[in-house]
Parts: structure tokens; sequence; C-alpha cells
């Protein structure tokens, strides 16, 4: 790859994910601060990304971070997603509101098994009008609620493995299934190139 080449996938990554305004700075060390905690985590999945992949999985990149700083992150990521137009995969552990609502779409595993895979705008909907009709709260932070159904606190005894079995009986898992099925075509994978 020609050096002019990198340097613009460098500038472009740079401005992907926010690091403008600190691409001259020292990250820092044990003796000096250098670039903040989310600029850091940021030059870390630039690292990442520099092959600029089409699939890019982050396994809780706003661990350790203040809310403020998970969401300046995950905004990165998600311009950068958008600019790159590639699949982004990531685990996150008690989003803010702000920060669920980044994710287009969401896998929840209860027990190690499949309890919801879709929209991430749809799962409170999902929830309320499935047979046991949980009950949300316009105030509550959406995340919280799904992770009290998939920890089973919020049904009953047994209750759990239903809504388990519940989700295999939905038109949505069968959209899914056809999603996931358009993703392995041949014409989908044709378009995947490596560098």
């Amino acid at each position: 790859m020609a050096t002019s080449t990198k340097e613009e996938r460098v500038l472009s990554i740079i401005n992907m994910l926010g690091l403008k305004e600190v691409q001259d700075s020292l990250i820092g060390s044990m003796d000096d601060r250098g670039i903040s905690g989310g600029q850091l985590k940021r030059v870390s999945i630039a690292i990442e990304i520099i092959s600029l992949p089409i699939l890019l999985y982050l396994d809780e990149p706003t661990t350790g971070l203040d809310s403020f700083t998970s969401m300046e992150v995950m905004s990165a990521v998600r311009n950068m997603t958008n600019m790159n137009q590639a699949v982004t995969l990531c685990t996150i552990h008690q989003p803010s509101t702000e920060l669920f609502e980044l994710f287009d779409r969401l896998l929840l595993l209860a027990n190690g098994r499949l309890l919801y895979f879709g929209p991430t705008s749809g799962v409170i909907d999902y929830f309320m009008s499935c047979p046991w009709g949980f009950d949300y709260q316009v105030t509550s932070n959406p995340a919280d609620f799904i992770i009290s159904i998939a920890t089973g606190s919020k049904t009953k005894s047994g209750s759990l493995s239903e809504l388990l079995d519940y989700y295999k009986t939905t038109d949505l898992y069968e959209s899914n299934k056809i999603f996931i099925t358009n993703l392995t075509t041949t014409e989908a994978s044709s378009s995947i190139t490596t560098m």
C-alpha cells in the first residue's frame, strides 16, 4: 500500500472517531496525563479498525468509563460504522438510555439461549405485547427493563423458560431466519473484500 494511501486512511479514521483535535498529542504515560480516557478508548478502537473491517466486534468498549465518556466513545463508533458501512457488534453492560438508543439491533440472551433478536426500537413493545405482558414505565431505562426480564427477576418461577420458547413462535423469529439467510447468500459474500 502506498504511503499516501496509508496517510489518507489514518486521517479518515481520525475523523471518523472524532480524534482530530488530539491527532498530534501524546497518548500519555505513567508520568504524563496525555489524552482523556474517552480519547484513549477511541485510539484503541482506531488501532483495531485501521484495516477498515466490514465486521467489528467490540467487547465491552465502555467498561471503566463514566456515562459521558461512554456516550462519546459509542457515538464515535456509531459514526465510524455509518461512514464505513460496517457491521459493529458490541457487548455493553448496563447502558444508559441514550447509549442504548444508538444501537439498531439487539441480541438478548438468557441462560445461553436467544430471548430476543430484533430492532432495538421494538424490544419494549415485544415484551409488553408478549403473553406475559410485562409492564414498562416510560421513565425507566429500557436496558434495565430487558435485563430484569432476561435475568428472570420480572418473571414468575418457570416462566423464563417459557418466554425463551415463545421467541421461536413469533413472526420476529421467522423474519430473522430470512434476514440471516440473506446475509449468507452468494451475492452478499461476494461483496466482501480483504486487504
